[in-house]
């Protein structure tokens, strides 16, 4: 699709105000081009990694985030968002040597809010009448009013008549739900760093069977991990207790809209020895 205006918004790591690709009124009353990328056009953006975004004290890793931000809330629902690992200097790759390390995303959609819905009404529902959107997109301006600012959102949040009833609202784990994942894998004895964030509207609670983690703040043993819209934590986790496991979000309401996942850690009794490839030293 060309019709969009995008950004990327970096959660965690320093950039100038050129690079902050958000879209709001900040003293002027026209829009960077990193602000709203418009079709068809191109940003480079530069993070920087300086020593407050590094790890927390003693850990090697911590997860970031980024997101666009020409209007969040459609945007989300669309999709557009992703995670950034960063490592201390020197430690990537013995870190990743070292662990098996897994990125998972707690994420409501609902495919009928996103940008793209109408687009999408119109491929696989092509029967159903929904409000025309026009093909021309003006220029921005860098005129005094407010409507040069705010053009890009009026894009990205079209006036159709996409409702719930013809897209679905779901709750998933990276993507998936209802536990259609590829199985996070690990062997018995493993070092495990599971990197957590959550995207959405929602809070939601990280929950495995099978095992336990360690809370990144104090460091004691925990069943859970509760995760708020936008938040990013990282948790260390060894792999004792073979079998096929499952994870899920603990809230029920959740959970019954396919917030769950699988899990498996190798090794006897459950195997004599692990398919996968082993940690390095």
């Amino acid at each position: 699709m060309d019709h969009f205006f995008s950004s990327m918004h970096s959660m965690g790591l320093f950039y100038t105000k050129e690079d902050e690709g958000s879209v709001y009124w900040n003293g002027t009353n026209s829009v960077a081009t990193g602000d709203a990328v418009p079709p068809g056009g191109c940003w480079v953006y530069k993070w920087l990694v300086p020593e407050g975004s590094a790890p927390n004290h003693g850990h090697d890793s911590r997860l970031w985030s980024y997101h666009p931000y020409v209007s969040m809330y459609e945007d989300l629902d669309a999709g557009s968002f992703g995670p950034v690992i960063v490592y201390n200097p020197g430690k990537m790759e013995s870190v990743m040597r070292q662990n098996r390390e897994f990125i998972v995303l707690y994420s409501d959609e609902k495919e009928w809010n996103s940008f793209l819905a109408l687009h999408n009404a119109r491929k696989y529902i092509p029967t159903v009448a929904v409000a025309n959107l026009s093909d021309q997109y003006p220029q921005i301006s860098r005129g005094r009013s407010n409507y040069s600012i705010w053009y890009p959102q009026f894009i990205n949040n079209p006036n159709t008549n996409v409702t719930s009833d013809m897209a679905p609202e779901f709750y998933s784990i990276n993507g998936y739900i209802y536990a259609n994942n590829p199985p996070f894998e690990m062997c018995i004895n493993d070092s495990v760093i599971w990197y957590l964030y959550d995207m959405g509207s929602d809070t939601h609670v990280f929950h495995l069977h099978g095992d336990n983690i360690i809370d990144p703040v104090t460091g004691a043993i925990s069943a859970t991990v509760t995760l708020n819209p936008g938040q990013m934590v990282s948790v260390n986790m060894n792999a004792y207790n073979t079998g096929w496991w499952y994870f899920i979000c603990h809230f029920t309401e959740h959970l019954s809209k396919g917030m769950e996942a699988n899990y498996v850690i190798y090794g006897p009794p459950y195997d004599e020895e692990c398919p996968i490839e082993p940690l390095g030293a």
